[in-house]
């Protein structure tokens, strides 16, 4: 990479360092090839998507840092990060307040972006004094902190950060998703491949299956919805570490003929199946900017989600969704049955959703706040003072 103070033709010269195994990659690093010139950096050997990295041959995929015990695993990381900063020109952009936020912090890497994700500042500060004074160095080294939502940088302030370094841009863009659109015929031809008549009701979940989604939340409400609204169908998206006992609690609870498990999808498939559904649920306990509930509100899918800051962001309950307080599950089986007796009402709900989301998430226009931003903080990488992220974001 060149020099930054020169730049390249394009303009800026990045370094991301990731894992590269989340969608949110497959959004950020195109678009920040935009730009200019991306070299990607981490510790994951076999990142989900097939871009060049440059990776510490032999490293077991980094794992979350939770204790002060392991920063004697830490240690070769930060070596690895040091050498590397001073082999690459750029300005580095860390993902994860806990995973390479500290690694880049440690490193002396100045100026650097953080990008914060949502449960690295929204929970795991609270779990332990150790874990909070990490992520509060982190956010006081940025010299630019990247939010995708007005709740998570209010987090970011009140750990420490300050105010002017945190900058909002919702993690989507609209458009992407409108070249995903079925027809009906293709919907028809999917609801028929899971066994969903066009008079059944089809529910689709498409979270992670750990703790924080409580897809748990959603199976234990199904039986009660169930008995009423006969023809309610089931649509899982995704796995993890909870599948096998999702499973179970189906078989436990009676209803896993109503229950197809799909497991984990590439995000075309997803969007496809997403579509052949007429509700989308999420039981997120902890979330920022959901993407696939933004993709659920911009494909006009209706949407109910857990009453927490993240979804409050984009849906007033009654308004374009309907919100549910976090495992409550009998309120959700209400939510369930009076949609799904209510077509009129799920029309009403999806054209509003879909409405904001297309006024709140045109790519265009959000990303011009973040790209001079980026500039602006990629001046000072090839000055002198790469000590002072203050001098840096000014």
């Amino acid at each position: 990479m060149q020099d930054s103070t020169e730049g390249t033709e394009n303009g800026l010269d990045l370094v991301y360092a990731s894992d590269g195994i989340s969608p949110h990659d497959d959004f950020w690093v195109p678009r920040f090839q935009q730009w200019g010139d991306v070299l990607e950096v981490g510790f994951s050997p076999e990142p989900r998507a097939h871009r060049p990295r440059f990776t510490l041959p032999g490293m077991r995929r980094v794992e979350r840092i939770r204790f002060l015990g392991t920063l004697l695993s830490l240690a070769p990381r930060v070596a690895f990060t040091r050498w590397a900063s001073t082999h690459t020109k750029g300005l580095w952009i860390a993902k994860d307040a806990m995973k390479y936020g500290p690694v880049v912090t440690a490193a002396g890497v100045r100026p650097f972006v953080l990008m914060v994700w949502g449960s690295d500042v929204l929970v795991w500060p609270n779990r332990s004094f150790a874990v909070r004074a990490i992520v509060q160095s982190v956010l006081r080294s940025a010299g630019l902190i990247v939010a995708g939502g007005e709740d998570l940088r209010s987090m970011c302030i009140e750990l420490g950060a300050e105010p002017e370094r945190v900058v909002v841009v919702p993690w989507y863009d609209y458009k992407e998703v409108q070249r995903s659109r079925i027809g009906p015929q293709e919907r028809c031809s999917l609801r028929d491949k899971l066994g969903i008549q066009e008079t059944d009701v089809a529910v689709v979940s498409s979270r992670w299956h750990a703790p924080v989604y409580s897809v748990e939340t959603l199976i234990s409400a199904a039986p009660a919805a169930i008995r009423r609204f006969p023809r309610l169908r089931f649509i899982i998206i995704g796995s993890g570490p909870l599948t096998p006992k999702l499973k179970r609690t189906c078989t436990d609870l009676g209803v896993s003929e109503r229950f197809t498990f799909l497991g984990r999808m590439e995000r075309p498939d997803v969007l496809r199946y997403t579509q052949a559904a007429d509700i989308y649920v999420s039981t997120s306990l902890s979330d920022v900017s959901s993407v696939s509930l933004l993709d659920s509100m911009a494909l006009g899918v209706p949407v109910v989600v857990t009453n927490i800051p993240g979804n409050r962001q984009w849906v007033h309950d009654g308004v374009e969704g309907l919100l549910f307080q976090r495992r409550d599950s009998a309120t959700l089986t209400n939510l369930l049955v009076q949609l799904a007796e209510s077509m009129p009402m799920r029309d009403k709900l999806s054209a509003a959703a879909r409405s904001v989301v297309l006024a709140r998430t045109d790519w265009n226009a959000n990303s011009e706040v973040l790209r001079s931003r980026l500039q602006r903080l990629a001046k000072a990488v090839g000055s002198n003072d790469h000590s002072s992220p203050e001098n840096a974001s000014r």
